[in-house]
């Protein structure tokens, strides 16, 4: 018998996999999107069309909001006030579920993308800070975070309703944090690796990080990067293999 998954992956964010037609085939596999907020990659025409599309194939639809770093794609720490990233935050959240309800949607979930996910797994002061303006905007949006983390278990506390993620093409460390892509086997490239790192996660509830010890591990969500070169054939894999 076939089993269920939710698998989730970020979108909106490089206008050529659009236009060749890729990312629209990868939305076909996937169950939920997290839609580029503009700050790290993206335009406007492009996250309006991914927001259109996906509401077409009946995705859940969040908001993926990042530190204001287009050079380094949303993947460094952008040193500014507290104040400022709130700001932020709320401005970019409000952006994509305006354009969700524009096109009759309903904006689903929220899931900080990047450095700004990692900060908000570690940093108590971050993921406060998100699930404060996540609860401002809809109290009843779901956060999306690092399974196990420190900041999943700040949002619990604070009452926001959670989601722990697992990831399906990057590698763990001992402590459960992702490996750093910039190192060696960050990345998961082959789909039937992908498919075994999410099924020992669904049959054991665990997984092997990189350096060989057993994390206990759950996952309401997997996700698969939009942006990896073979993000496609991951999810046809794995959803075919289930």
């Amino acid at each position: 018998m076939a089993r269920s998954i939710n698998i989730n992956c970020d979108m909106g964010e490089i206008q050529d996999s659009w236009d060749s037609g890729r990312d629209k085939a990868l939305l076909g596999h996937v169950d939920a999107v997290n839609v580029c907020c503009g700050e790290h990659a993206g335009n406007h025409l492009l996250i309006e069309e991914t927001i259109k599309y996906a509401i077409e194939l009946g995705l859940q639809i969040g908001a993926h909001p990042s530190y204001p770093d287009r050079e380094n794609f949303g993947r460094n720490v952008i040193r500014i006030s507290i104040e400022e990233l709130k700001d932020l935050l709320k401005e970019q959240v409000s952006y994509i579920k305006n354009l969700v309800e524009k096109h009759g949607g309903k904006l689903h979930h929220v899931k900080p993308h990047g450095a700004l996910y990692n900060e908000a797994a570690l940093n108590l002061e971050v993921a406060a800070l998100v699930a404060d303006v996540t609860k401002e905007i809809d109290d009843n949006l779901i956060l999306f975070g690092l399974a196990q983390s420190k900041g999943v278990a700040k949002y619990k506390e604070l009452g926001l309703k959670v989601w722990q993620e697992v990831f399906a093409d990057r590698t763990y460390e001992r402590d459960g944090s992702l490996r750093n892509r910039k190192l060696e086997g960050a990345l998961i490239l082959e789909p039937r690796k992908a498919f075994e790192q999410v099924n020992t996660v669904l049959e054991r509830s665990e997984l092997v990080s990189y350096s060989g010890e057993i994390i206990e591990i759950s996952g309401d969500s997997f996700c698969i990067h939009g942006d990896a070169e073979n993000a496609l054939e991951i999810a046809q894999f794995i959803k075919g293999e289930l």
